[in-house]
């Protein structure tokens, strides 16, 4: 008894018959046999023999689930003249080298809502009955939107993130009674990456699991403050607890701990911690990048001794772009002892660069113990210099620390000792 395919399914194999496709890799595509894609095939080229210029041809079978083919098997139309469909041969237009070229047009427009390649394939199988796989889809988007990445947004439907199972596990050796039980197993495997969570507990109650929730939470976040930490440059770990306020009272301590709140850091504002070395200004700054850490923010801390290295280097090497964006996509930057050396001749219009794109959307923290009027000193470029200071301290916190010098005291006590 011969296999009658749905209209959907029937378009798919005529139009993989249409591009030359082999029986055995239509089979292997769309899961029809063999012998029915030949029946088929016999079908479409008995019904391409009795076309004839001139004659009705019988209007083709549409699908209303199937969108519009732009440019397939389209009628040459002349001027003054109507459409016959019958005028049209194989071979008079270019054939469609993808399955999913059929679905051009709804791919394009979920395209440009921003859906996923994934998403896309879903939505061809449910609402057009699509066939063929996913990676039919890839290599016809690549065609279309060629700068567009493969792999986006995971999207589902709510719920479906992640795979929970929680069940009895085998027999295990209790530690604590010396006998063997079968413990509960909770484990978690998201859905995207795969990446699991399991763990054996001895009872069954519903407390734990938000103590498993909290202590997964607990260590991502203690990961992740690790990662942008060293990802910041920070190697010695500094906090306002740490700070002796009481050697240099004259510091505004109400001030700094305000800083500490990272508010600064979502307005885009800027800091500048201004004072004679030795009190503190360093401890501080790195603190402050700190606390924008642990606010979810990221961080990147540099000496101008370091600056000046990085311009230098990037020079040579050719990667100055990749400094700049660099130095402008932190949401914190802190430059310290900004002025203390001088920097290469064209390392102010580098600086100007980073603070002209980084102006009122991140913010920037400098320490320096060089009053802002001797800045086109160390710089050699006045004008390059005002402009940063225009910039930086429209919307800038300025904290001036007086006081002793802190190494100057730890040398003292280590003598007296």
């Amino acid at each position: 008894m011969p296999t009658y395919l749905k209209m959907p399914k029937q378009s798919q194999v005529l139009a993989l018959l249409e591009l030359g496709w082999s029986y055995r890799r239509i089979e292997a595509e769309t899961g029809v046999r063999r012998e029915t894609v030949s029946r088929y095939d016999r079908m479409r080229r008995v019904n391409a023999a009795k076309t004839f210029p001139g004659s009705d041809a019988s209007p083709p079978v549409e699908s209303p689930d199937v969108p519009d083919v732009e440019g397939a098997n389209a009628a040459k139309t002349f001027a003054g003249s109507d459409a016959n469909p019958a005028k049209t041969f194989p071979g008079s237009t270019p054939r469609p080298r993808f399955t999913a070229a059929m679905y051009r047009t709804a791919i394009a427009e979920k395209l440009d809502t921003g859906l996923s390649l994934q998403r896309i394939w879903q939505d061809l199988v449910e609402e057009y009955g699509y066939g063929a796989s996913y990676e039919s889809v890839k290599r016809f988007v690549r065609t279309i939107a060629p700068t567009r990445r493969s792999v986006g947004v995971f999207h589902c439907a709510p719920g479906a993130e992640g795979q929970v199972d929680f069940f009895r596990g085998a027999p295990t050796l209790d530690a604590g009674t010396g006998e063997w039980r079968r413990p509960w197993v909770f484990r978690m495997t998201l859905g995207h990456s795969r990446h699991g969570y399991e763990e054996a507990v001895w009872d069954q109650k519903l407390e734990f699991l938000e103590l498993l929730v909290e202590d997964e939470l607990g260590r991502r976040a203690d990961r992740l403050f690790a990662r942008r930490v060293k990802q910041a440059g920070i190697t010695t770990m500094k906090t306002l607890a740490d700070f002796e306020w009481t050697f240099n009272p004259k510091i505004p301590k109400t001030k700094i701990v305000e800083l500490a709140s990272a508010r600064f850091v979502d307005t885009h504002s800027g800091v500048l911690l201004i004072g004679p070395p030795g009190v503190g200004k360093s401890h501080i700054a790195t603190a402050l990048a700190v606390g924008a850490i642990r606010a979810g923010r990221r961080a990147l801390v540099r000496s101008t001794f370091d600056l000046a290295a990085d311009f230098a280097e990037a020079e040579a090497t050719g990667e100055r772009r990749d400094l700049v964006q660099q130095l402008t996509r932190v949401d914190l930057l802190v430059l310290e002892d900004f002025g203390m050396t001088k920097l290469a001749a064209n390392a102010a219009e580098d600086l100007l660069e980073v603070f002209v794109r980084r102006h009122e959307t991140v913010s920037t923290l400098i320490t320096t113990n060089r009053p802002t009027q001797d800045w086109g000193v160390f710089l050699g470029d006045v004008p390059a210099a005002t402009a940063i200071l225009d910039r930086f301290l429209a919307h800038a916190t300025i904290v001036q620390m007086v006081g002793k010098r802190y190494r100057l005291r730890q040398r003292t006590g280590t003598t007296d000792d």
